[in-house]
């Protein structure tokens, strides 16, 4: 979850206040729950090295799942992707999520151990 900080006032609310008037009870920082976005995309496999996603700032966490019959090979931070030089591996019918809001804003990249024309990597990602 995101946190946030706003500017909260003692006096009641006025009849010009608009919108929700809450009384917060302390000035420490408060929960802000993350955006409720999430765009859904697909890379066909490949045995050659492919962007899976751009860099993005907005992005706050994303998920693959590889659903080709080859293992995928998974770089992230921009690094061009290779069945020996990786991040993660996934391999075929698996799961990966993003673990924190910095990797999760990085290039990633990703290459298949073969190109067999099975599948795809199945990329959610949440803004």
């Amino acid at each position: 979850m995101l946190t946030g900080k706003c500017d909260v006032r003692t006096a009641n609310p006025a009849f010009a206040d608009r919108g929700l008037v809450v009384r917060v009870a302390s000035m420490s920082s408060f929960a802000v729950p993350p955006s409720l976005f999430a765009v859904i995309t697909s890379v066909a496999d490949n045995a050659s090295d492919v962007q899976l996603l751009a860099l993005s700032t907005g992005r706050i966490k994303f998920s693959i799942v590889n659903d080709s019959t080859a293992v995928l090979y998974v770089a992230i931070g921009g690094q061009t992707a290779s069945t020996t030089q990786y991040s993660v591996p996934i391999l075929p019918g698996q799961y990966f999520e993003s673990l924190n809001d910095i990797a999760s804003q990085m290039e990633v990249r990703g290459i298949w151990a073969s190109d067999p024309n099975t599948g795809a990597a199945r990329i959610t990602v949440y803004t």
